[in-house]
């Protein structure tokens, strides 16, 4: 698969940043469900993009990487689970 080019990376960076920064705002404003949606997108889209750059990072960076991306993969799934028990 292609690299992006870097203004695209760093657009796309941006849009995850301002996905999980926004979503304590969106709860205020649309209520707990909308703000988990939010942050669920914003972590699965992080992680994603963790996993293709977890292919071309340096050896060192790789362990370190990994737990990051377990890390958010664990948030995910509680961040659905708590959806889950909220939508019943």
């Amino acid at each position: 698969m292609d690299q992006a080019p870097p203004s695209r990376q760093r657009t796309i960076g941006c849009v995850m940043s301002v996905g999980t920064i926004a979503a304590p705002f969106v709860a205020l404003m649309f209520g707990f469900q909308a703000a988990l949606v939010v942050l669920i997108l914003a972590l699965v889209v992080t992680s994603w993009f963790g996993w293709q750059a977890l292919r071309e990072a340096p050896q060192e960076h790789v362990k370190r990487l990994r737990i990051a991306l377990m890390l958010n993969v664990v948030l995910v799934i509680a961040a659905l689970a708590v959806l889950g028990w909220m939508v019943r």
